[in-house]
């Protein structure tokens, strides 16, 4: 599975993403697009992976407090800027739409890492809900933390100047309901560890043989340190054999763990390129070559829209045009 997965990511982003129309601030501030040091490519692929393993994933493009800042010189002294924070699909808990298919509502997990107040050599993890939705005209922010007894306290609430929610959705499936698009192949994956493992076990067991002593009672034998001493014994009529299992016992098992794997190949194809159809035109043929057309080539068209998206925002914040990015 992981090797599929990072195998399809290397694929979509195997030439790094053209992004045209970008000022010199903004082409700075998109080598080190989550104030962490990872650049738009590097980022990208992590949003793109998360959402394979979890049906979708979320980028919220986030803003300092800016309160006691008024001008734009003030706001680029103290540092401030946007940056991007990776929502993985187990995070975001909640997330609406309205009639025009825009986000109305999104609640989102986070932990912040904080000192604690006993001791300052020791930090504590505190766990939040940060809740955005639409009112009126503005965007309002607000913040529910968890207390010592796990219980949520309603925190900041703050209107804010912006006129969609900062936040950008991005899924590899075609409803948010439907299962991860790699779930198939995750479930074989799991299939093919059991098996491996039952093979393994009747391999340690059964890789020993074991002795079998025909027309003696037990009490006959005395005290035998191992199989490996002589063993006499008085009944002429008694006999002892070793016993080892066919290899022919295993076959099965590992001609279904085979098959297993070529199912998983065929899976990770399949992802790749679509099923061609018996008859098709000339012209069908060639738009079935285009990437388009394969499961992972639809996945990248709706990613490339989803950053150009995030892009937006981001260049809005500095009051700017949007570029415009290519996969």
């Amino acid at each position: 599975y992981k090797r599929l997965v990072t195998g399809l990511i290397g694929i979509v982003f195997r030439k790094p993403i053209a992004v045209e129309g970008t000022s010199t601030t903004l082409e700075e501030q998109l080598a080190n697009v989550d104030m962490g040091q990872t650049g738009l490519d590097s980022f990208a692929a992590r949003w793109f992976e998360a959402a394979i393993d979890y049906s979708y994933a979320g980028v919220l493009i986030d803003y300092p407090d800016s309160s006691g800042i008024e001008t734009r010189a003030d706001e680029v002294n103290a540092g401030h800027r946007p940056y991007w924070v990776l929502y993985k699909g187990v995070d975001i808990l909640d997330f609406e739409f309205n009639s025009f298919r825009q986000l109305s509502m999104v609640r989102l997990r986070q932990t912040v890492n904080e000192r604690s107040p006993e001791n300052e050599f020791e930090s504590i993890q505190v766990d939040q809900v940060l809740v955005y939705d639409i009112q009126d005209r503005y965007v309002r922010f607000r913040v529910f933390r968890q207390d010592e007894e796990k219980s949520y306290q309603y925190g900041e609430d703050v209107l804010l100047p912006l006129d969609r929610i900062p936040f950008v959705m991005f899924k590899t499936c075609r409803e948010y309901t439907d299962p991860p698009s790699m779930s198939d192949l995750a479930a074989l994956n799991l299939k093919h560890y059991q098996l491996s493992a039952d093979l393994d076990h009747s391999l340690h067991i059964s890789h020993v043989p074991r002795q079998f002593i025909f027309g003696m009672m037990a009490e006959e034998l005395g005290d035998i340190g191992s199989t490996s001493e002589a063993i006499v014994i008085p009944n002429p009529e008694a006999r002892v054999e070793w016993s080892v299992p066919s290899i022919v016992a295993y076959e099965a098992l590992q001609g279904r763990i085979n098959a297993i794997q070529e199912q998983m190949s065929t899976l990770a194809l399949a992802s790749l390129v679509s099923q061609k159809n018996v008859g098709e035109s000339a012209e069908a043929k060639r738009l079935d070559r285009s990437q388009g057309d394969s499961i992972l080539g639809q996945m990248a068209i709706a990613f490339q829209s989803a950053l150009n998206i995030a892009l937006d925002i981001h260049a809005s914040y500095l009051g700017e045009s949007p570029p415009m990015a290519t996969i």
